[in-house]
């Protein structure tokens, strides 16, 4: 009977050793996988146009975005646009159409 309560110690014990590792393990791959993916709320807050504050993720700045966009070209700097017109209007054939 002695034998018993030991290998049932011996298990419980090695369960619980078994269990603190998958533990570990989670968080560890949790550290590593980085930020979740937002959630649908939050998705459908930054739709309308809440933006929430982000922390940053470790990447490096974006070279091309430097908050600034120029959309038109300034007047000044003589750049013309193309002007488009429509076009004149084909004269109506005076033949008859061919069979």
């Amino acid at each position: 009977m002695a034998t018993e309560t030991d290998a049932k110690s011996e298990t419980k014990k090695m369960l619980a050793e078994q269990a603190d590792k998958r533990a570990k393990d989670a968080e560890e791959r949790a550290k590593k996988r980085g930020k979740p993916t937002p959630t649908q709320a939050e998705l459908d807050l930054a739709a309308l146009g809440h933006h929430p504050e982000l922390e940053p993720d470790g990447s490096p700045p974006d070279q091309f975005n430097t908050g600034h966009r120029q959309m038109q070209a300034d007047p000044s700097a003589g750049y013309q646009t193309r002007q488009m017109s429509a076009a004149a209007p084909r004269p109506q054939r005076s033949e008859p159409p061919r069979g």
